[in-house]
């Protein structure tokens, strides 16, 4: 019992620091806000096993230790502050992308069947998300109104291109689906190509390694990344011949510092295995000889 806690224990490590080790998928998480919340999540399923263990007179050094790391990390004031910050702008961030309909709800072959959508009343919807922003943050702190007033302000500037009108000859409005389906195009188009070039299994790699240089290209046009992003960079092929190969593996270290080989790769089966787990413990079942023991211990049939 003691053996599959302490792999249950390696594997709980392992789901929350896989936020910061892989790619985030499209659009994007941010990693450490998923990490807090994981935390949150495994130490209510540690609490369990803890008392369990104590019902059961077990002593699992690696539990208690675990559950310490935790308490640490939930009990620490300045963590907790900006997580909740952050989990609020976040929020706000989430209402107005949603009103945008950027996101990937639309399939590469279903992009004709999406409806129309009217440029006013996206806008007036768009409006009042910001207003309600606006009068949220007010009771928020000093932090996060300087935040919320940043955020509103650039959704404002913005707001005529946005959702500018498009007419006909005539002058007629013309009402157009609004979303971000140019860029989640090029984003599939990439993929694609590399698929055909290198085979399906090497896609995601291939798009982890080349996917932050694609969209440095993508934005050689853009006035503003030009100003405050290559405003130092004189010649731009250059500096990039100049790149040793020292430089390039100091750099994949400094990325990737805890390089090592997954216990279960799919983040849905992971949560599924630690959850069971103590489910399996509550119910009185063998965990030793356990659907959970038989997956885990054997990394080759994991997925």
């Amino acid at each position: 019992m003691v053996l599959s806690e302490r792999k249950w224990v390696i594997l709980a490590i392992e789901h929350l620091l896989i936020c910061r080790e892989r790619s985030s998928n499209y659009p994007f998480i941010l990693p450490y806000l998923e990490i807090m919340n994981r935390i949150l999540e495994l130490k209510r399923l540690n609490r369990r096993i803890f008392e369990w263990n104590l019902s059961n007179n077990l002593d699992c050094q690696e539990i208690i230790e675990f559950t310490d790391k935790l308490e640490s990390i939930i009990g620490n004031a300045d963590v907790n502050a900006q997580y909740d910050n952050t989990k609020q702008i976040w929020i706000w961030f989430e209402k107005v992308r949603t009103i945008l309909q950027i996101g990937r709800h639309m399939s590469q072959n279903g992009c004709e069947k999406a409806k129309p959508d009217n440029s006013q009343k996206m806008k007036s919807d768009f409006m009042i998300a910001l207003s309600d922003i606006d009068n949220e943050s007010v009771a928020s702190g000093e932090k996060l109104l300087r935040t919320a007033s940043q955020m509103t302000n650039n959704c404002r500037q913005h707001v005529d291109e946005l959702f500018v009108d498009v007419r006909d000859h005539s002058g007629n409005v013309v009402e157009i689906v609004r979303d971000n389906n140019l860029e989640e195009r090029g984003h599939r188009w990439s993929r694609m190509h590399i698929r055909r070039r290198t085979g399906r299994t090497r896609t995601t790699n291939e798009m982890a390694h080349y996917g932050a240089l694609t969209a440095v290209f993508s934005n050689m046009e853009n006035e503003t990344y030009i100003r405050d992003v290559f405003s130092e960079v004189k010649d731009f092929i250059r500096e990039m011949q100049d790149i040793k190969r020292e430089e390039i593996c100091k750099t994949w270290t400094l990325i990737k510092p805890y390089a090592s080989k997954e216990i279960v790769r799919s983040d849905v089966k992971r949560s599924e295995f630690l959850e069971r787990f103590v489910t399996l413990l509550e119910d009185g079942c063998s965990v030793e000889d356990s659907f959970f023991k038989l997956e885990f211990s054997n990394p080759i049939m994991t997925p």
